[in-house]
């Protein structure tokens, strides 16, 4: 394979059109566009390209994929290759060669005359230090940067080998084509912060955000585990905007990247009062984004009708609670109360907006 004969299709279908190209996966089989695909068979599929640049990425064999899709697929497919070829290879020859060496270890006590003995240590000796040397020069080349991926050729599976480079090369494309398909239509801004609606193109910085445990100990949810978990979460998303319920946003930086979400809660919502939630990426704390976001979204609560606008945060979370008394909140008792997650309590302190009201 060439250097660059990677590819990715632009003709993707809206987020908001509705139909077969969602990709869904139930167990080990992925749906998409009407076909069911075994894990094996969408990964290799859809990792052999007829073309692939920074402005067209096309499979050879599933025509017009979400380059989402793709690059979750991507990074899988490398993750399994590399673990095949490289990793597991590796530990294998360690393995057989510490049990070599603990043959050598034994060989005295075999009924064997001294030259007999001399010559079979020397013999698995020098096989152990071959192992050790394959298994060596297979993590040096991984940790080197050195990756693989498998694709199709001749109806064949093939490895293909991807160095340091080529990989960030073919990542950057994934990367560029995904940033220039994402939403700029802005609801709301202050400052260098901006609300806006969140799309399966956010996948990889949403992503980043709830499998932090860092970041979801404080949101009293379960910790992400794989992309297509965090793309469930967009999708549920992006059916609530169909039926014009705006329950979480994106907040984006002034790259248009994902920094973190707002939103309201489900819990105790009426048309008059609503609980506002949010959360940041952990490489963004401190910044005082998370004040820009509020001050942001505020406006637009109050647009919607909203005469009372609450909050409350675990009573852990005192960087919470200063963000909120920055943006217009003030401590109310009334609205304290508890909230009991994965069978243990935490206690939730209240504020309620003051400001403009």
């Amino acid at each position: 394979m060439n250097k660059l004969e990677l590819v990715i299709n632009l003709d993707t279908l809206s987020d908001i059109e509705k139909g077969n190209n969602v990709l869904q996966k139930q167990g080990r089989k992925y749906f998409y566009n009407g076909e069911c695909f075994s894990r094996k068979q969408w990964l290799l599929k859809l990792n052999t390209f007829r073309m692939f640049s920074k402005d067209k990425i096309i499979s050879s064999y599933i025509p017009n994929v979400h380059p989402v899709y793709q690059k979750i697929a991507f990074i899988e497919n490398i993750k399994n290759a590399t673990n095949v070829v490289l990793i597991f290879p590796s530990i294998f020859f360690m393995v057989i060669a510490l049990l070599v060496v603990s043959f050598v270890l034994l060989i005295n006590k075999l009924n064997l005359t001294v030259s007999e003995s001399l010559n079979l240590k020397v013999y698995f000796i020098f096989l152990a230090m071959l192992l050790v040397v394959f298994s060596f020069s297979l993590i040096i080349k991984y940790l080197i940067g050195y990756r693989m991926f498998y694709s199709l050729k001749n109806g064949k599976v093939t490895f293909n080998h991807l160095h340091k480079d080529e990989y960030r090369i073919m990542i950057k494309c994934f990367d560029d084509y995904i940033s220039k398909y994402k939403d700029n239509n802005y609801l709301a801004k202050y400052e260098n912060i901006a609300i806006r609606k969140i799309s399966s193109f956010d996948l990889f910085e949403y992503y980043e955000m709830l499998s932090n445990k860092n970041v979801i100990k404080y949101l009293l949810n379960n910790v992400a585990k794989s992309y297509l978990e965090v793309l469930e979460k967009i999708n549920t998303t992006l059916e609530e905007y169909r039926k014009e319920m705006y329950y979480r946003l994106a907040i984006v930086n002034a790259k248009n990247e994902m920094i973190g979400y707002i939103g309201i809660s489900k819990v105790g919502l009426t048309k008059k009062q609503c609980e506002i939630i949010y959360g940041l990426n952990q490489k963004y704390w401190y910044q005082g984004l998370a004040v820009k976001a509020v001050k942001a979204f505020i406006p637009l609560l109050i647009d919607k009708g909203y005469s009372k606008i609450i909050a409350t945060h675990i009573d852990k979370n005192i960087n919470s609670g200063k963000v909120l008394l920055k943006s217009g909140f003030v401590l109310n008792k009334k609205l304290n109360r508890t909230m009991q997650f994965k069978n243990k309590k935490y206690n939730l302190i209240g504020y309620e907006y003051k400001e403009n009201i």
